[in-house]
């Protein structure tokens, strides 16, 4: 998930060392995840007793973590998970902050 290989982070780093608070907010804030704390408990319960070393292992792991009637119909279960895995691990939000104030030096005044 990770766009720079040089950046220490990974996703399973993430996943596996974060607290329950922190995946929570993570899922909730740059997923979007109505589950993101019951996504997030079970994750912590996971980990306690094996490594959380696969994406499909994390996706199983999601599915079961959600109740049915909240899988949406089109897409998977896991996918506002794993966006928001990927927004955190590459700092998304901030670098495109830092690329948007630095847009602004190059156009000229009333560009488009």
């Amino acid at each position: 998930m990770r766009m720079d290989i040089r950046r220490p982070l990974t996703a399973r780093d993430l996943v596996m060392t974060a607290t329950e608070a922190e995946l929570a907010d993570i899922f909730f804030y740059y997923g979007e995840e109505r589950q993101a704390r019951r996504i997030a408990k079970m994750i912590v319960e996971e980990r306690k007793t094996k490594d959380i070393a696969s994406s499909m292992q994390l996706a199983a792991l999601i599915s079961r973590a959600v109740p049915r009637r909240f899988h949406p119909p089109k897409k998977h279960v896991a996918t506002k998970v794993f966006q928001a895995i990927r927004i955190a691990v590459n700092m998304e939000l901030e670098n495109l902050s830092t690329f948007l104030e630095a847009a602004s030096g190059v156009l000229k005044i009333g560009g488009r």
